[in-house]
């Protein structure tokens, strides 16, 4: 295999004979063969790449405020390439000579095509049904004109870079080679239990913009085989769905607004940690992804609960302290609820044994 180091703080310190130097930050400064330069890098205050430079070699990037690539410059600030975004979509971009150029994303906004529009022909694509972790070389002249078309962005948020071989993924940087990053993640384990891992070790079904946590496309599934109680995309947004048909008609009626309401609390907890997860997707506008909804890891989905949990006995027990029973049998309900919350549900919870897909629980 290839020889590979690492520093104290899990950095990637060289890949065979390529070395890397890292800064303060603890992001890649400078490449290295042979402990000669290759390449130094220099970064913003929001820890965006934007300057590499040797010698008299100098490019210039500048981001939008949501941290997408808008374009590179050279050292006299002439356009090299830049991009045109659709929310976060890459759709257009303006490339040799500022001729425009149409890209083609996938379902999760990986550029897959890029199409010169004067002549309407791809002069570059990158196969979707190549290697799943992005170790396959795009084709740069699909067009066959003997003129190679350099185009560096992969998945989203990511920009290939060759001198360091590794994919520049905004916090951190891309190995496609063995499907995981060269660096710790800078949010420890709030990405995930593996620190390295890219996206999950879902890149079919998820990406990672920022290089810090995983952003799942949500599965698909008939209403029927839903839980009790989940979250689910609807129209671009995170909404709270209730599978009434497993609920005895009597919790409908008395408690029904308290379990909307701990659905509710997750779609807010869902939408606070993965803002992106019901954005549009495809080279289609406004065509939404549809499906549940969940937590990429065990801990970010107990601590949901809780929180649900505690919003639903709220107002469980406002409707008591109100005396808004309209009957013995509400009263009843509730009072069931409360005791199957506080006795059965939530030791599950704490315990780390709290279950999918039963009656009560999301």
């Amino acid at each position: 295999g290839v020889i590979r180091a690492y520093d104290a703080a899990g950095n990637t310190l060289n890949i065979g004979a390529k070395e890397f130097v890292y800064n303060d930050a603890n992001r890649m400064s400078q490449v290295q063969q042979a402990g000669v330069a290759m390449m130094n890098y220099a970064y913003n205050g929001r820890g965006e790449q934007v300057r590499k430079h040797l010698g008299t070699t100098s490019i210039t990037t500048v981001y939008d405020e949501a941290g997408h690539w808008v374009g590179d410059y050279d050292s006299a600030g002439n356009a090299l390439q830049q991009a045109l975004w659709m929310d976060d979509l890459p759709v257009g971009l303006l490339a040799n000579n500022n001729q425009l150029h149409y890209l083609q994303p996938d379902h999760l906004g990986t550029p897959r095509t890029v199409i010169e529009v004067a002549r309407n022909v791809p002069v570059w694509t990158w196969d979707l049904k190549g290697e799943a972790f992005g170790n396959t070389i795009p084709d740069q002249n699909p067009d066959g004109d003997a003129h190679a078309f350099v185009f560096d962005m992969r998945f989203p948020g990511q920009r290939f870079d060759a001198v360091s071989g590794l994919n520049y993924n905004y916090f951190r940087d891309y190995e496609p080679g063995s499907g995981r990053y060269a660096q710790s993640d800078p949010i420890g384990l709030g990405g995930g239990p593996n620190t390295y891992a890219y996206s999950n070790s879902m890149p079919t079904g998820a990406f990672d913009e920022k290089g810090l946590a995983a952003v799942r496309l949500p599965p698909y599934g008939p209403r029927e085989q839903l839980p009790y109680g989940t979250i689910y995309c609807n129209d671009g947004v995170v909404a709270p769905f209730v599978n009434w048909g497993k609920w005895p008609a009597y919790d409908r009626e008395c408690i029904g607004d308290c379990i909307l309401a701990h659905e509710q609390s997750h779609a807010r907890d869902a939408m606070r940690s993965n803002p992106g997860v019901c954005r549009y997707w495809g080279w289609v506008p406004f065509i939404y992804p549809k499906g549940v909804v969940g937590f990429d890891n065990q801990p970010e989905r107990l601590a949901s609960e809780l929180r649900a949990y505690a919003v639903e006995l709220r107002c469980l027990a406002a409707k008591l302290a109100k005396d808004k029973c309209t009957s013995d049998m509400c009263r009843k309900v509730i009072e069931g609820r409360i005791g199957d919350i506080i006795n059965t549900i939530l030791p599950t919870v704490h315990n780390g044994t709290y279950p999918n897909g039963m009656p009560g629980y999301e």
